[in-house]
């Protein structure tokens, strides 16, 4: 993870560097303000994590993510992660910025909840960010996830998958280089 970091950053500032001075790259960043499940409709009791996404001078961008998510309900904790790299597009239309994205990546739970495990499984997600421009280079934005995902867990004995799919809040700034 930490090399796909390094190389996302090396790689956009290489960009940068071959594009003319007029062009614009912006970096953002985000974070979860609520996550709901939707088998049970029930909102995550916290979530944290985030997203960072590079926006690249043909409207285009690549993010990174990576969210966890925890409830208790009874004394049982059950908590999900997922780590996803996004593909986005925004759109272009002034002082109202509007990104339309997808994710692929990975799902991961844990739970105290006896001798249960869980095995990775698959996430995905199709997004929707809208924002406002406070200056040429500065942008506060809403997102709205929806993230699809399943992880098997099993108890040595019985075996079970575990629907994670929900909607996802985010908040997020943006700063045009």
């Amino acid at each position: 993870m930490k090399k796909l970091v390094i190389g996302l950053m090396l790689g956009s500032a290489m960009l940068f560097a071959a594009v003319p001075a007029q062009a614009l790259v912006s970096v953002s960043a985000d974070v979860p303000l609520q996550y709901t499940y939707k088998e049970s409709g029930e909102a995550a009791d916290s979530v944290s994590g985030v997203k960072i996404g590079i926006k690249l001078p043909i409207l285009v961008g690549l993010g990174l993510e990576t969210y966890t998510a925890e409830s208790e309900d009874a004394g049982v904790k059950f908590s999900h992660s997922i780590q996803m790299l996004d593909v986005f597009y925004e759109l272009p239309i002034p002082v109202i910025n509007i990104a339309l994205g997808l994710g692929l990546g990975q799902a991961s739970a844990e739970t105290n909840f006896g001798s249960y495990t869980y095995d990775n499984g698959f996430a995905s997600q199709y997004w929707l960010s809208v924002g406002y421009a406070f200056a040429a280079v500065i942008d506060l934005h809403l997102g709205y996830h929806v993230v699809n995902g399943k992880v098997v867990g099993t108890d040595g004995a019985t075996e079970s998958k575990v629907d994670i799919s929900g909607n996802m809040i985010s908040l997020g700034v943006r700063i045009g280089l």
